[in-house]
């Protein structure tokens, strides 16, 4: 009885917390980047971050909250800028965080550093025009 009650909690967890419904994609390698990334259609906004960075893990959840109000009309992708360098460096990312906005695989635009949640979403609904 216990373990079934245990996991039916687990199981309410997951559906109702924030990390389960996210419409945020975590980018595993360079195939992984180049499948979701460059040869899917449409505009999408990578988020190049790093485990040691302070404001990547303030921008973090700022990125998720917002992601699952635009998932109809943006994708989101997080890069670590450690494990995928040469992809960071591609896209000349200097400093942590970057998100750079990919449409068919061209360059729209950038957002550079820490920004607060109604700064993000004025940048996005300025790509999104």
């Amino acid at each position: 009885m216990r373990i079934a009650t245990y996991t039916a909690l687990l199981l309410i967890y997951a559906i109702l917390s924030p990390c389960a419904y996210t419409a945020v994609k975590n980018i595993q390698d360079e195939a992984d980047f180049t499948e979701a990334v460059l040869k899917k259609p449409g505009i999408k906004m990578v988020v190049f971050s790093t485990g040691w960075c302070g404001y990547c893990k303030k921008l973090d959840p700022l990125i998720r909250k917002i992601s699952d109000g635009y998932s109809d009309k943006l994708a989101f992708y997080v890069v670590d800028g450690d494990k995928l360098y040469a992809t960071a460096k591609k896209y000349k990312v200097n400093g942590y965080p970057t998100a750079v906005f990919i449409e068919d695989g061209i360059e729209k635009g950038r957002m550079i550093g820490y920004h607060e949640e109604q700064q993000i979403i004025d940048i996005i609904n300025k790509q999104l025009k």
